[in-house]
């Protein structure tokens, strides 16, 4: 399991900073169980980080790139890499909370979202019971019919619900409770062909919900009535095609406000993965703060592989390369193509200036 957080020593994120001028920034990794980690400061050799209770700091100048390593039974593995410059706090917990659950019935076939977690029954007509594991505290009961092409769905919200044990919700009957969802119509700008368009609609309140999911281009969404000035909802524009190996691009309007059009970015080629696994070509990025993953699984095993813009351009580079020359690395910690179910898949993820944001595509050979 894996938690970064990563920090420029800031007295907020440290009281005592234990790296030397030389190398400033201090970066804290919470890796879980790890067997091997190792990181390396710009182009520098490769170093093993000093261990401070759960965490491990690394002391780094600008750049830096850090690897770990978790095993598991049976000789499977899980290899994270990860390529950045150093910047602000950010917090990625991997530990749920205690959860109790919430159960109920709801008459209409969906889903019902409490918090971080949902039970669904698609397309089965209902009515259906739900069992939603829940951490306690006060959450919003978000529910919706708007599946599966269904022209007349509908979304109710239940807000401040306080959980504090297992409970029982009064039964949701959105013929009753609901409101039918807006359609709005877009324009998908740079789709190709043979790709097949859809939209996926989603809501947060005090976690994400999902709204709605078409395979067309007309976004089902919350409608205005319902909303409060705090809530966030967008709409997601997905193009996925299958030529030789998939595709898929998506377009998000991460805080939706009426805007109906869609740039996609271009579709990555299937060259941009080299063969062997190890790396991935990109092409010139568009403007905006964007991270290259580089996922490659195969005989129970997987390298991760990311790469921040800011790393790219500190090294003036395109390629994303996984990189298992540390020392006291295990050569067996290696997916290539002679490993069963051989697959690698290249994602770019671009943040716009705006609010909104693009996924560039998912490429996957097997």
């Amino acid at each position: 399991m894996w938690r970064w957080l990563l920090c420029a020593a800031l007295a907020s994120c440290a009281d005592v900073n234990p790296c030397p001028e030389s190398a400033p920034n201090l970066v804290k990794v919470f890796v879980g169980g790890a067997e091997f980690v190792a990181y390396r400061d710009g182009d520098g050799p490769w170093q093993t980080p000093r261990v401070d209770g759960d965490q491990y700091n690394l002391c780094v100048a600008h750049d830096y790139v850090v690897v770990a390593a978790c095993t598991y039974s049976g000789g499977a593995f899980e290899v994270n890499q990860y390529a950045s410059t150093v910047g602000i706090c950010r917090d990625y917990p991997t530990t749920v909370a205690t959860t109790v659950t919430v159960s109920g019935d709801m008459v209409q076939p969906g889903e019902v979202w409490i918090g971080p977690f949902f039970g669904a029954l698609l397309p089965t007509p209902g009515p259906w019971s739900f069992h939603v594991p829940v951490p306690p505290g006060t959450h919003a009961l978000v529910a919706s019919s708007d599946f599966n092409g269904v022209a007349n769905g509908r979304v109710a919200i239940r807000r401040d619900q306080v959980i504090e044990g297992d409970t029982t919700e009064p039964v949701i009957d959105l013929d009753v409770e609901g409101t039918a969802t807006s359609h709005v119509g877009l324009t998908i700008t740079n789709g190709l062909a043979d790709e097949t368009l859809s939209t996926s609609t989603f809501l947060a309140i005090d976690e994400w919900a999902q709204i709605s999911s078409t395979s067309s281009t007309v976004a089902h969404v919350v409608p205005a009535e319902l909303l409060l000035p705090t809530d966030q909802q967008n709409v997601d524009v997905g193009a996925v095609a299958t030529i030789g190996r998939a595709s898929f691009r998506r377009g998000v309007d991460a805080i939706f406000t009426g805007e109906t059009s869609f740039t996609l970015l271009d579709r990555l080629p299937e060259t941009a993965l080299h063969d062997d696994g190890r790396g991935a070509s990109l092409p010139a990025l568009p403007d905006g703060s964007a991270h290259a993953f580089l996922n490659v699984t195969g005989g129970g095993g997987s390298t991760i592989a990311t790469a921040s813009s800011g790393w790219l351009d500190a090294h003036a580079t395109l390629e994303v390369t996984f990189d298992a020359s540390a020392p006291g690395y295990d050569p067996a910690w290696v997916v290539g193509p002679s490993s069963r179910f051989f697959s690698r898949r290249l994602e770019v993820v671009v943040n716009t200036e705006a609010d909104r944001y693009d996924t560039h595509v998912d490429i996957l050979n097997q």
